[in-house]
């Protein structure tokens, strides 16, 4: 950690539009335990940086708005975030109260996709319930940005990706021992407009010519926008789309834009879809036309018997329940995953990963 004046020093420099900076100063601010933000988090950091540049009521605004626990939700609590931005709001809101203690670490740490987050909050409360009392907690994101997170030494112990291509990364990488993941659920893309549109139901793929734009999760890095992509290509659609589409940050972002009647259809996983009563479903896309869309889990290298038992929990029919009512498809049961041996220490440092397309993120 760096002294509060360096600290300060920065933020004085920072406070404009110098976000690799920022991007680069938490790398370096981070705490020892490895509490990293995903994207969604990066994004509130940003606005609150873009905040404290504007004026005087911005700043009262953006510190009224960015609670901590909101900012930096569980597991990134008060105790694992930058301190450079707990000083920022601790200045910005001298008559705040001061924090909560922090609670406990959990027992396990599990980074999921983003579109499994009602679904695996649930099992997770399940698995505790089953377990003891024992605690799990989640970071749900975008696959690729779980894990970059993970390659920079967040303390997760289990890691559930949208597709396969994060898996295998991590794998190449040291964080994921070979031969250990397995793929755990599928589901399926459907087309989804706003509840008050007047668009009805497409007769075929090739209706949605008539968008003029289209809300994706980023088809160039997240599992639901290559799969979107990938099915769009087979359909021959793809080169006419491609100019229209607003990529998001992850499917839940996808889904927002259109929800909020910002963009007039998008793709998302009908899972997705299912939680939210301001979009509509206009088209199904079958589950043979995206045969690779699977999500897929694995221990990290260095957990231990928390891990083993939380993923065989996953496989257990009390989760399948539980994922089958949220409307994921279910798979082929898995053979059990053998607890990976801790290796004597953690992989220094990951390669930086220059994948676009084949190794995308989630959501």
């Amino acid at each position: 950690m760096t002294s509060g004046t360096s600290q300060l020093s920065w933020v004085s420099t920072s406070i404009g539009d110098k976000h690799g900076e920022l991007v680069r100063q938490h790398q370096r601010h981070r705490c020892a335990d490895g509490g990293l933000w995903n994207r969604r988090q990066w994004h509130d950091a940003i606005v609150f940086v873009d905040g404290v540049h504007d004026d005087e009521s911005t700043l009262d605004r953006v510190a009224r708005r960015h609670a901590l626990t909101r900012l930096f939700p569980a597991p990134y609590d008060a105790a694992m975030f930058s301190p450079v931005l707990t000083l920022c709001l601790a200045l910005l809101s001298p008559a705040a109260p001061a924090a909560a203690p922090a609670p406990a670490r959990p027992e396990l740490l599990v980074f999921a996709a983003a579109s499994l987050s009602d679904a695996l909050t649930e099992v997770g409360r399940a698995y505790s319930a089953a377990g003891g009392g024992r605690r799990v907690e989640f970071s749900f994101g975008a696959s690729n940005d779980l894990a970059r997170q993970i390659e920079a030494g967040a303390p997760a112990q289990v890691f559930v990706s949208a597709n396969e291509a994060q898996v295998t990364r991590l794998e190449r990488s040291g964080f994921v021992p070979r031969g250990v993941a397995f793929p755990v659920l599928g589901n399926r893309l459907v087309v989804v407009v706003p509840r008050e549109s007047k668009v009805q139901a497409l007769a075929s793929p090739k209706d949605l010519l008539a968008f003029e734009r289209l809300s994706l999760a980023d088809p160039a890095a997240v599992p639901a926008g290559i799969y979107a992509r990938g099915w769009l290509q087979r359909e021959g659609l793809w080169e006419q789309l491609a100019a229209r589409v607003v990529p998001a940050l992850d499917v839940r972002a996808a889904l927002a834009a259109v929800a909020a009647g910002n963009l007039p259809a998008g793709i998302v996983y009908a899972t997705d879809a299912a939680s939210s009563d301001r979009v509509r479903v206009v088209l199904r896309v079958a589950p043979e036309a995206t045969p690779d869309l699977r999500y897929f889990a694995a221990p990290l290298t260095s957990s231990g018997a928390p891990a083993a038992e939380f993923l065989a929990f996953l496989r257990g029919p009390a989760a399948r329940q539980i994922f089958a009512r949220y409307g994921f498809l279910p798979l082929a049961a898995a053979p059990p995953v053998p607890a990976p041996v801790p290796p004597p220490h953690r992989p220094p440092s990951a390669p930086r990963s220059s994948h676009a397309g084949s190794e995308g993120s989630a959501g």
